[in-house]
């Protein structure tokens, strides 16, 4: 397996979409008075997968604290998970590094307390987490971020029984306090990456649902003059044609990433087909390293990854070294790793000992990524069409339509 960048994180454990599926954990539990594994489900996001999904518990910890008054169920359940979750943590990770390591507190601290921190691995506009839940969750994310000062401002104008804010358990703006707080702290930060909403999709998805109740009382309150009784039975065509256009939109998102994209995934495919030899066969990429997608996609273990010179000039993985002088490979420390994202040359494999290449011919050319497949010592083995995004309408290239995909994309 390849190791990290830096280190700071496991490459294993996907963290992002653990963090989601403990959020819905926690959030189903919560929503439901089941105090106790809405607790342990978040300090087993915050502790095990990513520290920053505290945050999503905030709203947890001030209903129990302030609105119930459950004050030992919140101290001794927190004790307990903190204990539970650490021990087994520390042991293992102190195992394997042979050395104290709490992982989570290494995140916060290279993350938060350096003077480097993640912009080191790329910036973002502030139009880049719009952009991207227009695209995983289409009208659903605008009428999910619109839904609190909507519902709020409908209670003023139509009164409380029309639209309750209070709700029969929680106020409603608690229930959406855990979005509102993780898309405030990672809309604001200058690192930004798509999978950095993963762990509060689920709560997107609840506010999208209210959006559409407060949608229907709305309809119903302008239809029967003032009131919104019984505003399901006669606005149940909205919540069908919600459904409908919502999955339609995703079916065609879907649809558009597979038929321009799944290029990439082929020709790994048909690498994980080839027939190695006596020794060491080496598939290399350049700026293609990216994606990449895992060593899984190699035939056997006689099949290695190489990494060839690009402008990609941050640093790139490594592969674990053998046991040494009684030392797992994850004991052991090397002096070319940086936690600064710099190049490191001893990374780069000659090209002349790649047996086979895996690259994307898109004419960006250069003396440090030239066109393999154009040289007369290659032979091409297979290609398939990719997808040039600047030569594609921005929507088509992100929607899949028939007939007009073809033509503008």
């Amino acid at each position: 397996e390849i190791s990290c960048v830096t280190g700071v994180q496991t490459c294993a454990l996907p963290i992002s979409s653990t963090s989601m599926y403990l959020t819905l954990l926690a959030a189903g539990a919560w929503f439901r008075n089941n105090e106790k594994p809405a607790i342990f489900a978040t300090a087993l996001s915050a502790i095990l997968s990513w520290p920053f999904t505290a945050v999503l518990g905030v709203p947890i910890a001030l209903d129990l604290l302030i609105f119930r008054r459950r004050f030992n169920t919140f101290i001794v359940w927190s004790a307990f998970s903190a204990l539970a979750i650490l021990g087994p943590i520390l042991m293992c990770d102190t195992f394997y590094y042979g050395k104290p390591v709490f992982a989570s507190l290494n995140i916060v601290i290279y993350n938060v307390l350096t003077d480097h921190g993640p912009d080191l691995y790329g910036t973002e506009p502030a139009s880049f987490y719009l952009f991207n839940g227009l695209l995983n969750f289409n009208f659903v994310f605008p009428a999910a971020l619109a839904t609190l000062p909507l519902r709020y401002a409908l209670a003023i104008l139509f009164g409380e029984k029309n639209f309750p804010t209070r709700g029969k358990q929680l106020p409603v703006w608690l229930s959406q306090l855990g979005m509102y707080l993780w898309l405030l702290i990672f809309w604001t930060q200058a690192h930004k990456e798509e999978r950095f909403l993963f762990p509060a999709y689920p709560l997107i998805v609840l506010a999208g649902a209210l959006a559409l109740d407060t949608t229907q009382r709305l309809i119903q309150v302008l239809l029967s003059r003032g009131s919104a009784r019984g505003y399901l039975d006669g606005t149940g065509w909205m919540a069908a044609l919600a459904l409908l256009g919502f999955g339609l939109l995703s079916l065609l998102r879907i649809t558009a990433l597979y038929q321009h994209y799944h290029g990439s995934t082929d020709v790994w495919m048909r690498v994980n087909e080839l027939e190695g030899g006596p020794r060491t066969t080496i598939v290399c990429v350049g700026k293609e390293w990216y994606r990449f997608p895992s060593s899984f996609f190699l035939p056997d273990t006689s099949f290695k990854i190489g990494f060839l010179q690009s402008e990609f000039k941050g640093q790139l993985p490594k592969y674990y070294s053998a046991p040494r002088d009684g030392l797992l490979p994850t004991q052991i420390t090397h002096d070319d790793f940086n936690d600064q994202n710099l190049e490191e040359p001893s990374r780069y494999t000659n090209p002349a000992k790649c047996h086979y290449i895996v690259d994307l011919e898109d004419g960006s050319e250069t003396p440090r990524q030239p066109s393999y497949a154009g040289q007369p010592n290659w032979t091409k083995v297979m290609e398939v069409d990719f997808l040039d995004p600047s030569a594609s309408h921005s929507f088509l290239r992100a929607f899949y339509v028939p007939f007009l995909n073809s033509r503008y994309c």
